[in-house]
């Protein structure tokens, strides 16, 4: 994507309410968001997003799947995952960031509506509460197996985390962690932990490609006491065929769709701005030479694909 110099100022957003994905609100929130990006980019690229998810947070995105009967913004899933695409294309780190937190927000919404977990977590999700994930481990655990070094042993009044996490995209910027841990019965469950509690410290050590700015590192937590009421309830069903699975591909397929359409804006910005061609150039003009267009062509069809696999439309 390409670096441009920044605007002089960011734009605004009403933050009264969740804003329709179609509405002038998104739109505003996307234009700041993007306008963060740039000018990061522009500061040398060693800043994360925080600015974008705080902006995330006053708006209540983190809340648009939830029904607007409950204080949420009553979007359908398709239009998430538009939102994502758009999202991605103004800056990939933050749908990153909220992939975990969308998928929170489909497990409660399946949950009944006198279900603790509900009643306990989706107020503060309606509240703007951002929540990351701390599931992977540095381990020779066979990978899925759902076992973890991670401990939540139990107290009087509820459980003590101990344990090391890798890979927990969004902890470094949420509000909220759901850490999966082992019992003391050797099972596995999940507790919520506060982002910034003691005992809980934030390692930016990602060293992988891509998401360079997404708190995908390791997150420690050392005696971390939560209440009885941050533990979630066991599920007896597989959690493998859980649909929150395919919610979760679908959100990495839409973050690449607007990653693509970036791509395909930044070349027909760059083709645009070309002024002469070279000796072998079909055409005199850039913007009229076919194997230029085939390129941006090509990129554009790149991204319609990735773009109906994530949208199924």
């Amino acid at each position: 994507m390409s670096s441009s110099v920044a605007d002089p100022s960011p734009p605004t957003t009403d933050t009264d309410a969740i804003p329709r994905p179609d509405s002038r609100e998104f739109e505003a929130l996307i234009d700041e968001i993007a306008w963060d990006a740039r000018r990061r980019r522009d500061d040398g690229g060693s800043e994360g997003p925080f600015a974008a998810i705080d902006s995330v947070r006053r708006a209540r995105l983190g809340a648009a799947r939830v029904p607007a009967s409950l204080g949420g913004g009553g979007w359908t899933v398709t239009e998430l995952l538009d939102a994502v695409v758009s999202l991605a294309e103004a800056d990939p780190d933050v749908p990153h960031i909220l992939r975990v937190h969308f998928a929170f927000v489909e497990e409660l919404l399946r949950l009944p509506v006198d279900d603790p977990a509900r009643v306990r977590w989706l107020p503060e999700i309606v509240a703007g509460a951002v929540f990351g994930g701390a599931a992977s481990e540095l381990s020779r655990h066979d990978v899925g197996g759902l076992r973890y070094d991670t401990t939540a042993a139990d107290t009087e009044d509820g459980v003590v985390v101990d344990g090391r996490k890798f890979y927990s995209t969004g902890s470094l910027y949420s509000d909220y962690i759901r850490v999966t841990a082992r019992a003391d019965d050797g099972e596995p469950l999940s507790v919520v932990v506060p982002a910034h509690a003691p005992g809980v410290e934030h390692v930016d050590d990602w060293d992988g490609i891509g998401q360079r700015h997404t708190g995908s590192g390791t997150t420690i937590f050392t005696g971390v006491e939560v209440g009885r009421d941050a533990v979630l309830p066991r599920r007896s069903d597989d959690p493998a065929s859980r649909p929150r699975h395919s919610l979760l591909q679908l959100h990495l397929h839409a973050i690449a769709a607007g990653i693509l359409r970036s791509v395909v804006t930044d070349a027909a910005a760059l083709l645009r701005s070309r002024k002469r061609t070279f000796t072998y150039a079909t055409s005199s003009v850039p913007v009229e030479d076919p194997q230029l267009l085939a390129v941006v062509g090509e990129l554009t069809d790149r991204f319609r694909m990735t773009f109906v696999v994530a949208s199924n439309r």
